[in-house]
C-alpha cells in the first residue's frame, strides 16, 4: 500500500482534502521509501475497490433522497454515520438497494436530525412488523 499511496502523489509533499464536515485535512504522503514516478496504469486490487464502493454507498442514498425532500440540519459527518449504519444493518439482513433506500427515507423523515437514535433497534421494529412477510414483499411495503 505504501508504494501505491508514492505512486497516487507522484511528486507532491503534501496532500489536503475537505471531510465530512467540511474542513480542510491533511493526508499523510509516506515519502520514506524509494521515490515512485506516477503510474498512469494505477490499478485498485479488487478488496480495495470493493471498500471503495461500499464507503460510498451511504453518499449514494443521501443525494437520492436529496432529490426528493430530505434535508439535514446536522453535520455531514453525522449523516454518514447514520446512513452507513443502516447500510450496514440492511445487507446483513440482505435487504435490496429498494428496500433500503425506503427504509432511509423513513427513518430520516422519523428522527430528523437525531443522531443518537439505535438503528439496529430501529430495523429490529420494522423487523417485526413483517415477521414472516418474505423479503420481496417487505422491499415493497418499507
Amino acid at each position: 500500500m505504501p508504494q501505491q499511496q508514492r505512486e497516487l502523489a507522484g511528486n507532491a509533499l503534501s496532500w489536503h482534502y475537505m471531510d465530512r464536515n467540511g474542513a480542510w485535512a491533511a493526508l499523510p504522503i509516506d515519502h520514506s521509501g524509494p521515490a515512485a514516478g506516477t503510474t498512469v496504469n494505477a490499478r485498485l486490487s479488487e478488496a480495495q475497490f470493493a471498500r471503495l464502493i461500499e464507503d460510498s454507498e451511504a453518499d449514494e442514498i443521501w443525494v437520492r433522497l436529496q432529490y426528493g425532500w430530505a434535508v439535514w440540519d446536522g453535520l455531514p459527518s453525522e449523516r454518514y454515520y447514520l446512513l452507513s449504519q443502516v447500510v450496514q444493518i440492511a445487507r446483513k439482513h440482505q435487504l435490496g438497494n429498494t428496500a433500503t433506500f425506503r427504509w432511509c427515507a423513513s427513518l430520516i423523515d422519523e428522527i430528523g436530525i437525531d443522531t443518537g437514535v439505535n438503528v439496529a433497534q430501529a430495523f429490529s421494529n420494522l423487523e417485526n412488523e413483517f415477521i414472516g412477510t418474505p423479503n420481496e414483499e417487505l422491499q415493497n411495503t418499507v
